[in-house]
């Protein structure tokens, strides 16, 4: 069951003011269900911990009504339930009661039944109403934030916001400013009216965006409650409904937004719906801002002025640092080094022995596991053969019946049955001997010293395989090698068979000498880059414990450079490109 952390300020009020007052009653609790999810919607009073909450709401029945049982010998009094369920909402309430006498306990009950529909209908509003707010941040929200990047100023986003405002809400006018210290001032209203000169109804809607900078949330105001400063801007404005909504950029506020309706009945957004819309304004905001920053123009001005510097009075610096420049440039190119790239790789058996079902059956024992060293003569996998040992001993026992038989016939010289008897003799041999051949192959032992690389006949044992099903792999020691993705980038930089080393995370201690085979033109993506695949061999299989699939890097000589080349190569790289696409 979820819980509602504020929960429905106004629902709470309608649970207190129908059940709140019956007299007996000490703690009420309401859950609200939909779609097969609970969440609590209000309660007051003592609620006690109830263990089988969770129980109660899956057997949940609209139609049990109420239920009344001894809240235990810790505490004297009642506990009692009641569920209802209205067009789209089911209700699930929970009330706890002092220890009343019976008579008494059926008078509250009856109290509780007669007004429980009235806290049904208010759970239906608040179902209602979230919906409704999910819809309106679907019909602003999205809208809204993809625009935002597109718009090259603030004017042309309060325009935007404008319009989604009004397609959504209806409202009469929409005016959105910008707030500059603490202070809003107008930038658009609708209609695309002139806003830039002082006037009357410009100072009205400015005073009304002010309270909702003070209060630092959305404020929804009636003209025949509000104060008489905001109520006589409302009037200014022909308004009688208005909603103040401030839009924050981080945590300062940089603008707010204020939507008036002259029907008293318009339908306004309440408190979370309007928080909701100030927060997709203020991503808006966000995203404008980093889509057209403004920045630049300080970067500009940051970057003549350093130009201004340069070569101005202080060129002499800037010489001087430009002869240190080169001189380690030179430096650098007169200085050879040998560039060792690093590669991701990993051990991988480019030679397997498949160990593959040998008939349909079951299988009965899988000693070996993944990463097992096996000797020769080890057992791998041996399939149930007792039905096979049950028909051995039937096919032997009617061989010996069909012999009989034989030396019977051909007593009485009847060639007719003989020949038939030969005929079955003949079959029963034959499949003698394929099920004799089938229970040879039941047990398969390993020929020679291997690793386990792969297979789940260990997860396998009891269950039914097929003829020809995969159960497990080996690989002999020696067939291990690594593969290693070579960048593209570096595919002609490495030299045929280039000695290379390998560290693998298993053992960081442990650097592995190996020689480059050859790189396939197998590719991979690696990293967001095109990779090719590479073969790598052991100088001398090492004394470790090594097994498929173990990753590492392995790093490859490459040809010898200088100190400029190691490390200006992807920028010399980049620049032949650029300038080849030029020509």
């Amino acid at each position: 069951m979820e819980s509602e952390a504020q929960g429905s300020v106004e629902f709470a009020k309608v649970l207190s003011a129908h059940l709140g007052k019956i007299r007996g009653i000490v703690g009420c609790q309401a859950i609200g269900g939909q779609d097969g999810r609970w969440k609590e919607l209000a309660r007051f009073g003592r609620v006690p911990a109830n263990d089988r909450i969770e129980a109660e709401l899956a057997a949940f029945d609209p139609l049990a009504g109420g239920a009344v049982r001894p809240t235990g010998a810790d505490r004297a009094g009642w506990y009692a339930t009641y569920s209802c369920a209205g067009p789209t909402v089911q209700l699930y309430v929970v009330i706890l009661l002092d220890p009343l006498a019976p008579a008494e306990l059926q008078t509250v009950l009856a109290q509780v039944e007669q007004r429980i529909g009235w806290v049904l209908v208010e759970a239906e509003r608040v179902y209602a109403r979230s919906a409704g707010n999910s819809a309106l941040s679907v019909e602003i929200g999205a809208a809204v934030l993809i625009e935002a990047a597109e718009a090259p100023s603030r004017t042309v986003l309060a325009d935007q916001w404008i319009a989604r405002l009004e397609r959504a809400l209806g409202p009469e006018l929409v005016g959105i400013t910008w707030v500059d210290d603490h202070k809003p001032r107008l930038s658009a209203i609708s209609g695309g009216g002139i806003v830039q000169q002082p006037s009357t109804n410009r100072s009205a809607i400015e005073t009304l965006a002010s309270l909702a900078v003070e209060q630092r949330s959305a404020v929804s105001l009636d003209a025949s409650t509000a104060t008489s400063r905001m109520a006589e801007a409302m009037a200014q404005l022909q308004a009688t409904r208005a909603l103040c909504v401030p839009i924050y950029e981080g945590d300062a506020c940089r603008s707010a937004a204020v939507m008036l309706w002259a029907d008293p009945a318009a339908r306004v957004p309440d408190q979370p719906a309007a928080d909701m819309i100030g927060k997709v304004l203020g991503e808006a905001l966000t995203i404008q801002a980093r889509s057209h920053p403004s920045v630049l123009w300080r970067v500009r001005n940051w970057l003549v002025g350093f130009l201004q510097t340069v070569f101005g009075r202080r060129a002499l610096k800037l010489k001087i640092a430009a002869l240190g420049v080169a001189g380690a440039m030179i430096l650098a190119a007169l200085t050879p080094t040998t560039h060792r790239p690093a590669f991701n790789a990993r051990i991988e058996a480019r030679d397997r022995l498949v160990i593959a079902a040998p008939f349909d059956g079951f299988l009965s024992e899988a000693p070996v596991q993944l990463g097992d060293q096996v000797t020769p003569g080890k057992l791998l996998i041996r399939m149930e053969d007792s039905d096979l040992r049950l028909e051995v001993s039937r096919l032997a026992a009617e061989r010996a019946q069909l012999q009989s038989a034989a030396q019977n016939a051909r007593a009485l010289r009847d060639m007719a049955e003989t020949r038939n008897l030969d005929a079955k003799l003949r079959q029963n041999a034959v499949e003698s001997a394929l099920v004799e051949d089938q229970l040879a192959r039941a047990t398969v032992s390993a020929d020679r010293a291997a690793l386990v690389v792969s297979g789940d006949a260990p997860k396998r044992i009891g269950g039914r395989v097929r003829l020809g099903d995969t159960l497990l792999e080996l690989a002999t020691k020696d067939s291990l090698a690594t593969q290693a993705l070579i960048d593209e980038d570096w595919v002609a930089d490495l030299p045929e068979h280039a000695t290379a080393t390998l560290l693998l995370a298993a053992w960081p201690d442990r650097p592995i000498p190996m020689h480059l085979t050859r790189i396939t033109s197998e590719t991979e993506q690696s990293d967001g880059a095109n990779a090719f695949i590479a073969w790598l061999d052991f100088d001398q299989v090492p004394d470790l414990a090594l097994m498929d699939g173990m990753r590492g890097i392995v790093r490859v000589d490459a040809k010898p450079a200088s100190v400029l080349q190691r490390f200006g190569r992807g920028i010399g790289r980049w620049a032949s490109r650029t300038l080849w696409r030029w020509e």
